[in-house]
């Protein structure tokens, strides 16, 4: 049997949106998988692989604020993985405030507008 492609690849990102931001939360939540997510604290250079439950709880777990830096290369879920956790955080926690800064608003100019207008 031949493998046969119904679309030429070079539409697939026509046809299939990589981009997390891209997609209604409804259809984000539908399609979403957790992946493995390897974590390093601090100065450590060594990580562990938590899940993306795991990396939940420890962001709920301070009272006061928290920064999580989120770091990869190209393609390895990054931005999917900080949408899942805004729309966990929204959904679970009631006295946080998630300040979703897509990527197509990079610009200072609009990521001080996203917090002024908070």
């Amino acid at each position: 049997m031949r493998r046969f492609a119904p679309w030429r690849a070079d539409d697939s990102f026509a046809i299939i949106n990589p981009d997390a931001d891209a997609l209604e939360a409804y259809v984000f939540r539908a399609v979403h998988t957790d992946l493995p997510v390897q974590k390093s604290s601090g100065r450590a250079r060594s990580a562990r692989t938590i899940t993306g439950e795991q990396l939940l709880a420890e962001v709920l777990g301070p009272t006061d604020h928290v920064i999580v830096p989120v770091i990869g290369q190209s393609g390895t879920g990054k931005s999917h993985l900080i949408r899942w956790l805004g729309l966990q955080l929204r959904r679970l926690s009631t006295n946080r405030e998630v300040i979703y800064v897509p990527k197509a608003q990079t610009n200072l100019r609009d990521i001080v507008y996203l917090l002024v207008k908070r």
